[in-house]
C-alpha cells in the first residue's frame, strides 16, 4: 500500500475569481426552448436590445452570426450547428468594433431544438471600492455591525432573506446617495463557528488515515477511515456553501453590471464596526476599427491574451476571409491561425494533465512519489513551452510554482524488519517486532552498529506488529540517517542503519537483524 501524498498549495491551480465584471451579461433563457426541424442540426438564438454584436463559437467550423435580425422590441442573431461531432459548445458574445465581448458557460446542445440566450449590454459600468474613515457604529448597540454604499447613482442593495439586517436608504449633505445595512452578527457567526469545527474534524479524520497506514492496518480500516474523512470533508464543504449564501450582498444601479462584496468582509466585522464601499461609475473606453480585418485581428488578439487560443484561431480565420484583404494581410492572419490551432490543442493536453493532478491532490489519493514527480515535471515542461511560444509570465510561474511544491512532499520509507540465521545451509527469515526506529543528524557510520551507540537521535516509532511490518513519511532534509534498535532481543547484539540523505523517491527495505 502507497502511503497518500499530499502537495500543499496545489489547490490554487485553480484560478483565483476577479471582482471585475463583464459590460455584457448573457443569461439563457430556458422557457423559451422548443423542438424545430433542423435535419439533425441544433438551433441557437441570441436576443438583444443591440444591432451591433458578433458571435462564435468553441468549434472553428461553426459559422460566425453577426446578423442581426429585427424581432419586435429586439434584435435576434441565429447560428444553426452541426453537432455530429459533439454537442458541448461556448459561445463568444462581442461588441462589434470594440474589446468587449463575454463567453457563456459550457452549453450542451440537443438536435432539431433552439435554445435561446439573452445579451444585455451594460450601459455604466460600476466598480466598488472599500473605504475606512475609522469611525464606529453605535446606533444600534452591542451586536450590529454597518455596511455603508455611497454613490454617484442609485443603486438596489439585494442581500440574503436568512441574514439579520435593516435597510436604511437616504442622500448625504454632498447629494450622493447612501444606502446603510445594518447587520445583526449572531445571524451568521454561529454557521461560522460551526464551519471551523467541521474544518477540524476534517482534518484530523484526515490525519487519522495516515496514522492507520504507519500502524500497518488492515485495508479495511483504511477504507473505513476514508470513508468517515469523506464525510467529514462533504459536511465542511456544505457549510461553506450555506455561509456564502447567508453572507450574499449585491448592488446594481439603473444599466450597470452587479457587484458582490467579498464574504470575508463580512466574517471579519466585529461588533460595532463600520466598512464603506464607495461604487464608481466607470467611463467605458469603446476602440474603433476602421475595417472587419482591424476588428477581427483584435479579437483574435484578445482571445490570445485570455489563453484561449481556439477562438483566436477561429477569429483570424475570419480575419483572413474578409472581403479585401491583402495577400500578405490574408497569408499572415492564417499562419497565426494555424499556430492558434497547435497551441490550443497542446494547452488542452495540458489542462488535461493539470486537472488530474489537481484531482489527485484534491481527493488525497495515494500515488507512487516518483511517478508524481514526473507528472508534476512534464506539466512544468509543457508551461515553459507555452511561455516560450505565447511569451505569457503565467505560464513561467505556474512551472516554477509546481517545481517548488515538491520541495514539499514527504518520502514514504516503509519495509520490515526480520532476523536471519542459517539452518541447514537455508537463510530463515523470522518476523521481529518491538524494533526502535530513530532519526538521527548523524552521517551512516560504524559506530551506530553498537547497541550503546549514545547518539541515535530522536525516536521516530516503535514497531510491534507481528509481522514487524512498518511505514512512514520523512520530511526532505528531516534526518540524515536511521537507526533501527531490537529493544531487549537477547538474539540481536547489533543495531542496523541506513543513510537516508538525499533521499528523493518512496522506498521499501527488508531490514535483516543478524541471529547471534
Amino acid at each position: 500500500m502507497q502511503k497518500k501524498l499530499i502537495i500543499l498549495g496545489m489547490m490554487m491551480m485553480t484560478a483565483a475569481m476577479t471582482m471585475a465584471q463583464s459590460l455584457i451579461t448573457i443569461s439563457k433563457d430556458n422557457r423559451l426552448t422548443k423542438a424545430a426541424k433542423l435535419n439533425g442540426k441544433a438551433g441557437v438564438i441570441f436576443m438583444s436590445k443591440a444591432n451591433d454584436i458578433v458571435i462564435s463559437s468553441t468549434v472553428k467550423k461553426d459559422a460566425v452570426a453577426d446578423k442581426a435580425q429585427k424581432v419586435g422590441d429586439h434584435y435576434e442573431y441565429e447560428m444553426i450547428l452541426d453537432i455530429s461531432g459533439g454537442r458541448d459548445r461556448v459561445f463568444n458574445v462581442s461588441q462589434r468594433g470594440t474589446a468587449i465581448s463575454e463567453k457563456t458557460g459550457q452549453t450542451l446542445l440537443n438536435a432539431n431544438e433552439y435554445i435561446y440566450f439573452n445579451v444585455e449590454m451594460v450601459k455604466n459600468p460600476i466598480t466598488m471600492e472599500t473605504g475606512n474613515d475609522g469611525d464606529s457604529y453605535i446606533g444600534s448597540g452591542n451586536g450590529w455591525a454597518l455596511i455603508e454604499f455611497n454613490s454617484e447613482i442609485k443603486l438596489k442593495v439585494t442581500y440574503s432573506p436568512k441574514l439579520k439586517a435593516i435597510f436604511k436608504s437616504g442622500k448625504n449633505k454632498a447629494g450622493a446617495y447612501v444606502d446603510s445595512l445594518i447587520v445583526k452578527l449572531d445571524s451568521y457567526q454561529p454557521m461560522q463557528e460551526r464551519i471551523k469545527l467541521l474544518k477540524e474534524q476534517y482534518e484530523k479524520a484526515d490525519a487519522q488515515i495516515d496514522v492507520l497506514i504507519d500502524k500497518g492496518a488492515t485495508e479495511e480500516e483504511i477504507k473505513k477511515q476514508e470513508n468517515e474523512a469523506k464525510r467529514c470533508e462533504d459536511a465542511y464543504n456544505e457549510g461553506v456553501a450555506l455561509l456564502n449564501e447567508l453572507t450574499y450582498i449585491s448592488v446594481k444601479g439603473e444599466g450597470t453590471n452587479e457587484r458582490t462584496i467579498d464574504p470575508d468582509d463580512l466574517l471579519a466585522l466585529n461588533s460595532k464596526d463600520k466598512r464603506r464601499y464607495n461604487i464608481l461609475v466607470l467611463s467605458k473606453k469603446v476602440e474603433v476599427f476602421k475595417t472587419k480585418y482591424e476588428e477581427m485581428i483584435h479579437q483574435a488578439e484578445s482571445h490570445k491574451q485570455s489563453r484561449d487560443y481556439k477562438s483566436a484561431e477561429q477569429f483570424f480565420r475570419s480575419a483572413a476571409e474578409e472581403s479585401g484583404v491583402s495577400a500578405v494581410n490574408k497569408q499572415a492572419a492564417l499562419q497565426s491561425a494555424n499556430k492558434m490551432a497547435e497551441l490550443a490543442k497542446f494547452k488542452q493536453e495540458t489542462d488535461e494533465l493539470s486537472d488530474r493532478l489537481y484531482k489527485i491532490t484534491a481527493e488525497n489519493q495515494r500515488i507512487n512519489k516518483e511517478e508524481l514527480f514526473n507528472m508534476i515535471d512534464n506539466i512544468s515542461e509543457r508551461y515553459k513551452a507555452l511561455n516560450k511560444e505565447t511569451n505569457d509570465a503565467f505560464y513561467l510561474e505556474e512551472a516554477n510554482r509546481l517545481q517548488a511544491e515538491k520541495s514539499k512532499v514527504g518520502t514514504v520509507f516503509k519495509g520490515r524488519f526480520v532476523m536471519s540465521e542459517y539452518k541447514g545451509g537455508k537463510l530463515m527469515e523470522t518476523p521481529i517486532s518491538n524494533v526502535r526506529i530513530y532519526g538521527s543528524q548523524a552521517s551512516v557510520c560504524e559506530d551506530m552498529a553498537s547497541i550503546s551507540y549514545p547518539h541515535k537521535g530522536e525516536t521516530i516509532m516503535t514497531v510491534n506488529t507481528p509481522d514487524g511490518r512498518f511505514s512512514f513519511t520523512l520530511q526532505p532534509g528531516q534526518y540524515r540517517s536511521l537507526i533501527f534498535e531490537a529493544v531487549g532481543n537477547g538474539n540481536i547484539k547489533k543495531n542496523k542503519y541506513v543513510s537516508v540523505e538525499n533521499l528523493t523517491v518512496d522506498k521499501n527495505v527488508k531490514v535483516r537483524f543478524p541471529k547471534e
